[in-house]
């Protein structure tokens, strides 16, 4: 029974302690816990003598029960209240790295099974000494290890394998430990080479290779080249899971040739760069595939894809290079042949870009508006957003009302009805 350190230290100062020092428990017991006080929350004052107090408090049985209402009337004598103490007490100790608080709870509750998400929780939390100890005292764990005891003892009689079961230890508390497939990610997210490492070397995960394909991408997403190398197969190459949104992995997909040697990859990986404004990483994708032949995967898609990328994003000198390729001044004969040329001075003017619209405007848009084809702009002015601030009648004027000042001076330039 738990003595209360206070009551022990008043007993001390009593002339002659030594015949009091026995009644200590009995006081401790009769002042009791306050009734409020969980277990739960008591886990989050970190002290097991409290934890012993309360247990120690806390009645076997219904019959048993006090008078006097207290939670701890229903901790031990109540099997659903006792299992939902259990697992609240365990998640306030994991969010504290409590080891001794997880110990004391599963050295006095028993037969109780541990959610998969306090798995997960202790792998979020960093905390390899908790989530070692959980695999430790896995009773399902013990379990399989005395079925394959008994496989390599199928030559030994009945009675040495009833002796050798009899002194195989029980795990503490006799708890059943569930590892569920978000424990790794958990680990993954948490960016904690070492509880991946000791979770995909130690617990049974299964054989979600998605799952663990997912973790690798998410690393690598990451940075994290040293937890996806934990976690690839054995023959497997890092840049097997790469994902061209990553611009470390893009770098290493150029460094070790695979780009060269995937066409599709390297269709994925310019359009991409090209979003980032990478205009070195391209061109060093166009020389691997220099000179261009029929069944390149820089086809003219992706060179407008990239276009149009640049002209968003405002990447003036990497629009430059683009259109002045040779698949670039095809792309300009066709938007000139199909007089769409403001399709790229309104995706521009969507961001205020207006050296790229001024740029586009000299270098091919000319051809559409310089002529007196108002009606183009008129065009754009019904089905883009971007001229929604246009007031009717005003297009012959040049005046734009769209809320853009710097994009609204340049469409003055545009030639006017009465020019």
């Amino acid at each position: 029974m738990t003595s209360l350190t206070i009551v022990a230290g008043l007993l001390r100062h009593h002339r002659d302690p030594g015949p009091l020092q026995h009644v200590a428990p009995q006081i401790s017991s009769f002042l009791g816990p306050p009734p409020c006080l969980s277990l739960s929350r008591a886990c989050s004052l970190g002290s097991t003598k409290l934890l012993d107090w309360i247990w120690s408090s806390s009645p076997t049985s219904a019959a048993s029960r006090p008078s006097t209402w207290s939670l701890h009337n229903f901790l031990r004598s109540d099997p659903h209240y006792n299992r939902d103490q259990f697992m609240e007490s365990l998640k306030v100790a994991v969010r504290r790295k409590d080891l001794a608080v997880i110990k004391w709870l599963f050295a006095h509750f028993s037969g109780l099974e541990v959610p998969s998400d306090i798995m997960t929780l202790a792998a979020s939390m960093k905390s390899l000494s908790i989530l070692q100890f959980l695999l430790d005292s896995d009773a399902s764990r013990e379990g399989r290890e005395n079925k394959r005891q008994k496989k390599r003892k199928v030559e030994a009689n009945d009675s040495e394998m009833k002796k050798a079961e009899k002194m195989e230890p029980m795990p503490i508390g006799n708890h059943v430990v569930h590892w569920g497939e978000n424990v790794l990610m958990s680990a993954v997210e948490s960016e904690c080479p070492q509880v991946v490492k000791w979770l995909h070397e130690n617990v049974p995960l299964g054989d979600d290779e998605r799952g663990l394909e997912q973790a690798v991408v998410f690393s690598l997403g990451k940075g994290s080249d040293e937890i996806a190398k934990i976690l690839m197969p054995k023959g497997s190459c890092l840049l097997d899971y790469a994902s061209s949104a990553n611009m470390k992995v893009m770098e290493l997909l150029l460094d070790c040739g695979y780009v060269k040697r995937d066409g599709d990859l390297a269709s994925a990986t310019f359009e991409s760069l090209a979003r980032f404004g990478r205009l070195d990483l391209m061109q060093q994708i166009v020389l691997l595939y220099s000179p261009p032949c029929q069944d390149s995967p820089l086809s003219s898609r992706i060179w407008r894809t990239a276009i149009e990328a640049a002209c968003k994003n405002g990447y003036l000198t990497m629009l430059r290079w683009l259109l002045e390729h040779p698949l670039g001044r095809e792309h300009r004969a066709d938007l000139r042949l199909h007089r769409r040329s403001y399709i790229l001075v309104h995706l521009a003017g969507r961001k205020s870009h207006v050296d790229i619209m001024q740029y586009v405007y000299d270098l091919s848009a000319a051809d559409d508006v310089s002529d007196g084809h108002v009606v183009d702009i008129q065009v754009v002015g019904r089905e883009y957003s971007f001229f929604d601030g246009l007031l009717p009648g005003s297009l012959g004027l040049g005046h734009c009302h769209c809320g853009d000042i710097p994009a609204a001076q340049y469409f003055e330039a545009f030639p006017r009805d009465d020019d």
